[in-house]
């Protein structure tokens, strides 16, 4: 049997569909079928051209969930021990820390700075099924899967992996706790899983801003209770003051950069009170500086914390949280569209928000689904 996955061969397409024969997963791997890949802010930072695409194309997509195609030797569980059968759904890591650098002997895995994908990304290497716009995705040995109950569906699964594993790992580490109050610069999907999860953590206050009408009422609707809109506080000193004015004065005890905009972090910093922490989440593009006067942080007494991906021990953690605050947070709003593999172009062109009036700017979050 042969299988198909994507790779974009240059900035906004188009894209080359590559076939290769199903590979035999080895002791202690999994072969996926994909049935959910979900369009991330970074697959769209990838796809506009914001970082060099290497020789031959890039293989994208890792926001994913789907199916056990096929069980290496070894493997008869998933990692709290579910029995895994072929047909089983699963969520599952895209990422694979070393295990024995300096950050992960100190229990922060998140940071290794050797995490690797299979084949190193390069699907004309085997095993060929490295990411997840594709119809099959192999799941290294080492890994770490969870079992998908029933009553989940693969739409709301799918985002677990990354968007909400993602700011669970920023708010523990940020020290977040009950009562403290957070911005969330940015409602796309990880603004909104973060402001689930941190309404979960037992938040006092928490502020989303956007400027794309449906991202802002999804906002609301997943635990935000305050919304700053992009059109009607146009400038950061606007919005550092509507902040200013939700929490007396004094600032938010923590602030989140989950957009990826360049001058977000500046604004950011100034809307934290004495003592705040921000999480520095949405940047993976290199040159978005911005000012920086330590003498200030040092007498405000603030923290700056940066996260690219996150301790893969959170993965059940998410499960059970999603499982758990299923009747009152809308997870199966987050993805507004999905696109068959063939249509990939499709959605990209579709889920591009950038430059476009937010009247506009109609999908939430697009997913592909092979």
């Amino acid at each position: 049997m042969h299988g198909t996955i994507s790779v974009l061969r240059q900035a906004r397409g188009p894209w080359e569909f590559l076939e290769f024969p199903l590979p035999d997963p080895e002791p202690g791997a999994i072969l996926v079928r994909v049935s959910y890949a979900n369009v991330c802010g970074s697959d769209l930072h990838g796809w506009r051209g914001d970082w060099v695409l290497p020789e031959g194309g890039r293989a994208m997509g890792h926001e994913m969930a789907g199916r056990v195609a096929a069980l290496g030797a070894g493997v008869a569980t998933d990692s709290t021990g579910q029995s895994l059968k072929e047909g089983d759904r699963i969520i599952y890591n895209y990422f694979f820390p070393c295990g024995r650098c300096v950050a992960c002997l100190r229990g922060t895995p998140e940071c290794c700075p050797n995490k690797r994908r299979p084949g190193n990304g390069q699907p004309r290497e085997f095993p060929h099924f490295v990411a997840g716009f594709s119809e099959y995705y192999y799941l290294l040995p080492g890994h770490v899967c969870v079992k998908v109950p029933d009553d989940l569906s693969d739409a709301i699964v799918a985002p677990i992996n990354c968007a909400l594993a993602q700011v669970i790992q920023a708010l523990d580490s940020g020290g977040f706790r009950q009562g403290d109050s957070l911005v969330v610069q940015g409602a796309g999907g990880l603004g909104l899983n973060m402001i689930a999860a941190a309404r979960d953590m037992g938040a006092g206050l928490i502020v989303a801003i956007d400027g794309i009408p449906g991202r802002l009422k999804l906002a609301r609707d997943f635990g935000a209770d305050y919304t700053v809109d992009l059109r009607e506080c146009p400038t950061p000193a606007d919005r550092v003051a509507r902040v200013r004015e939700l929490t007396n004065g004094q600032g938010a005890t923590h602030a989140a950069d989950v957009a990826g905009v360049r001058g977000v972090v500046a604004e950011g910093i100034e809307m934290l009170a004495n003592g705040g922490t921000y999480l520095e989440i949405g940047s993976i593009v290199p040159g978005y500086t911005f000012d920086f006067d330590p003498d200030a942080a040092c007498r405000r007494g603030l923290r700056f914390i940066g996260f690219m991906q996150y301790d893969t021990r959170v993965l059940p953690r998410a499960l059970d949280f999603v499982q758990r605050s299923r009747s009152r947070v809308p997870w199966d709003r987050v993805i507004s569209h999905t696109f068959p593999l063939a249509a990939i172009q499709d959605a990209f062109e579709q889920a591009e928000w950038v430059g476009r009036d937010p009247a506009e700017a109609v999908i939430t979050r697009a997913a592909v689904t092979p």
